[in-house]
């Protein structure tokens, strides 16, 4: 992506998400939106509510720790997701971080060693730098409430 601050590097994955999901989902997203009533701000909300949307563009460290404050983060997005209106689909969107001493990128890593259920109407997704997604949860087959 190019960019060098942590906020420029951000807001680029927050973009590359909503081109993605405007095309996946044939609907444009607002960035930045509160919701009647949710003391919070999504990063994407399609226009007519329908879906909301977390952007994280975190990374490994880069001595290949788990990035622990940044884990917690992503719970926290989950819970924001959560408590949004039910009617709407709710995704977590996470770039694609590899570290060359993880056999898992960082979202596949917070997928399988965090405890997901309270959370079965989020779905998360990855995304790399390209644009090509990749479906972490629920997985498929699983008896998750995903919406159609």
């Amino acid at each position: 992506m190019g960019e060098t601050s942590n906020k420029a590097k951000g807001d680029a994955f927050e973009m590359l998400t909503n081109k993605v999901l405007e095309k996946h989902f044939k609907i444009k997203f607002n960035r930045h939106t509160a919701i009647r009533n949710i003391k919070h701000e999504y990063d994407l909300v399609s226009t007519d509510g329908s879906i909301i949307v977390e952007c994280k563009n975190y990374t490994w460290t880069a001595s290949g720790a788990t990035p622990s404050a940044k884990i917690s983060t992503l719970h926290e997005a989950l819970f924001w997701l959560h408590v949004a209106p039910k009617k709407s689909r709710k995704i977590l969107c996470m770039s694609h971080s590899i570290c060359s001493e993880k056999p898992k990128s960082l979202a596949e890593y917070f997928v399988d060693s965090s405890t997901l259920l309270p959370y079965t109407d989020v779905s998360v997704y990855e995304i790399n730098e390209s644009g090509k997604t990749k479906k972490l949860y629920p997985k498929e087959g699983s008896t998750a409430n995903e919406k159609k």
